[in-house]
């Protein structure tokens, strides 16, 4: 009797049970993507000793990889305002202070930008760049920069009428890479724009002076390619990869810069010399060979000459006889555009960096290298903003974290969508413990990574001088040749991929695990890329409804003994009346062993940085199928895009 009385009771439990789960879950929304974008729930499956696209396959998540909360705990944060920031720059303020009334200052504006940035058109890797199909795309790149200065023109139209009749302003320039002027006026009149409410920040035009041969094997290029392994991803038969190197300019007639020269647009854009190039075109030379009108380096020690030999470097022999031709060799053989941003006095020129960005995004160089420091400012200050938006528009950003504690983290490096390379000690083999570090104003962590410096290379005495490229700078030209060869080896699948997913692999390569602190000084450590193993690696999402998303690693019985993942997340700033607003979403990474009752085994998670990551070591070996979990802890906008990657090595 017991039992039939049982039975209804058990099916409507049963009922009830399901019901709740279909109405009691939260509505899980993925976040718009545009057209030009790697498309949501796609992971690619690849060997990192292999460029083979018959090695390669894409394969989507299923759509029960995400998993939804409970309707009553899903939900943003609540809005939190962060410490306000000065929205006049106190190196100005005080500038302002010393200067006679009728004084004319030049200065940058940036105002509240009301356009949304698109992802640009993407080159074909495996063509020329003057090749049809990529001549299309350059102008349909063209297109779309009209597209963004028609936009960005009603509000200018506006804004400058309004600086000029209230406050006599003369306008030099202005950008679409930002809503920003650079303007000229009465000192007296400066402190006055701040009653415009629309500006968001106001600054010098000049920043810091740039971030700064021996019988040393252990500091040559070569040293460094070992370090990094990079010589195997040299070996691959892949596509050397295009950069754009925003530094003190370049001695072109260096011997490890000419005859062969990987060297195209050498630009000076302090000057405008060499800079009305149309995209396609390289500039041409003038006497002597491999020199350019826009060329010539304005550092005597040679700083972008030094970054440029690091990062293309043709490796010739700079002592005939000697037998050293592949010591100097670079990390890559890409293409590089060369920008010139500073001026007489040493100091990087604000309105040139613009100029460079803008350059380089027009010529489709999806890899950008700043190898300057403009002085500190808030997330939504002209170079950073700049820098933000190119990540936005499908660009790499790899940029110096600076060398003075005191000064804080370089700008751009300390954006939200730059990498912010720290500084390892080739030499002494240990990290350089002075440097700039973290926390930004917004809590998170710099730099994201180490790479190797005091590189001896190419320098500006003359054309064999060589000398070492030290601090963050050196480190920087190490870690965007590392980014070029992992770019250049995804390229075998895509030939534009996200610039997150090479992110998410550069932090893979990291030798440190989570979770991470705010004042960490070496991010996840001396990066160094993996040789040989699965990789996989995509882009997914999580939204304030999302509970987890969770990825299946399945791994033989025999072979694997590690298996490393890592995620990295775009988040965008967002101030108002000079108030920063909290847009930080906080992301877990875990690592769950194989079964229906797998348990945790390793996670990075951090509350502040916009990365994690974490391993687990077998003994001797793991297989099953294995599983990384993404979890938001804490939302503050309503979804998130993540781009994630893991490595099983033997």
């Amino acid at each position: 009797m017991r039992r039939a009385l049982d039975s209804p009771v058990q099916g409507w439990l049963a009922w009830a049970a399901a019901a709740l789960a279909l109405c009691g879950c939260a509505r899980l929304v993925p976040p718009e993507v545009d057209r030009r974008e790697d498309p949501l729930d796609q992971t690619t499956i690849a060997r990192f000793e292999s460029a083979d696209p018959n090695t390669r396959s894409v394969v989507n998540l299923p759509a029960s990889a995400h998993s939804a909360k409970w309707w009553f705990q899903a939900g943003v944060a609540k809005p939190q305002s962060l410490t306000p920031y000065a929205r006049l720059d106190s190196l100005l303020d005080t500038r302002l202070t010393s200067l006679p009334d009728s004084t004319r200052v030049r200065v940058m504006v940036t105002f509240t930008d009301t356009v949304t940035m698109p992802v640009f058109p993407r080159l074909r890797e495996d063509l020329p760049r003057n090749a049809p199909l990529n001549l299309a795309l350059l102008d349909t790149a063209d297109d779309v920069i009209k597209e963004i200065v028609k936009r960005r023109s009603a509000r200018y139209a506006v804004d400058t009428v309004a600086l000029k009749t209230a406050f006599g302003a003369r306008i030099l320039d202005h950008f679409w890479v930002t809503q920003t002027c650079w303007i000229q006026l009465r000192a007296d009149s400066a402190r006055s724009l701040l009653n415009l409410s629309q500006i968001e920040y106001i600054s010098p035009d000049t920043g810091r002076v740039a971030p700064d041969h021996d019988a040393n094997r252990a500091n040559d290029v070569d040293a460094v390619r070992a370090r990094l392994n990079a010589d195997p991803y040299l070996a691959l038969a892949v596509h050397d990869g295009r950069m754009a190197l925003i530094d003190t300019g370049v001695r072109s007639e260096h011997q490890l810069l000419c005859d062969p020269s990987h060297l195209c647009m050498v630009a000076d854009c302090v000057s405008g010399l060499g800079t009305t190039l149309s995209a396609t075109q390289c500039s041409p030379t003038v006497s002597p060979l491999c020199s350019y009108a826009g060329g010539g380096d304005t550092y005597p020690d040679g700083h972008g000459t030094k970054s440029a030999a690091i990062l293309t470097g043709n490796g010739k022999d700079t002592k005939p006889g000697t037998g050293n031709g592949g010591w100097f060799k670079g990390i890559t053989r890409a293409t590089l555009d060369c920008f010139q941003t500073y001026g007489a006095d040493g100091r990087v020129v604000v309105p040139a960096v613009l100029r460079a960005v803008q350059l380089a995004m027009a010529r489709l160089d999806p890899i950008l290298v700043f190898e300057m420091q403009a002085n500190q400012e808030p997330d939504i200050g002209h170079v950073t903003k700049a820098a933000d938006n190119a990540f936005g528009c499908g660009f790499v950003v790899i940029a110096a974290n600076g060398n003075e504690k005191a000064n804080g983290v370089g700008v751009p490096a300390g954006a939200r969508r730059a990498i912010g390379v720290g500084a390892w000690q080739m030499t002494f083999d240990m990290p350089v413990s002075d440097e700039a570090r973290g926390p930004t104003a917004d809590g998170r962590g710099k730099p994201d990574l180490l790479a190797p410096s005091y590189v001896e290379t190419a320098a500006n005495g003359s054309n064999s001088d060589m000398a070492e490229h030290t601090g963050t700078s050196g480190a920087t030209a190490c870690a965007a040749g590392a980014a070029c060869l992992l770019r250049n080896w995804m390229t075998a699948t895509s030939s534009w991929p996200d610039p997150g997913k090479v992110y998410a692999l550069l932090l893979l390569s990291g030798s440190h695990d989570g979770p991470f602190v705010p004042d960490d000084p070496e991010g996840v450590g001396l990066i160094q890329l993996i040789r040989t193993g699965g990789a996989r690696y995509g882009k997914t999402w999580v939204s304030s409804g999302t509970n987890h998303v969770t990825i299946h690693i399945p791994i033989p019985a025999t072979g694997a003994h590690r298996l490393s993942a890592a995620i990295w997340w775009p988040e965008k700033a967002k101030a108002k009346n000079g108030v920063a607003i909290d847009t930080h979403n906080d992301l877990d990474l875990e690592i769950v062993s194989p079964g229906s009752s797998g348990s945790v085994k390793a996670k990075s998670d951090g509350k502040l940085g916009v990365f994690e990551r974490t391993y687990v070591d077998g003994n001797p070996r793991i297989g099953g199928t294995w599983k990384i979990r993404i979890r938001p802890k804490t939302m503050h906008t309503p979804s998130q895009v993540v781009y994630w990657a893991t490595a099983v090595t033997p």
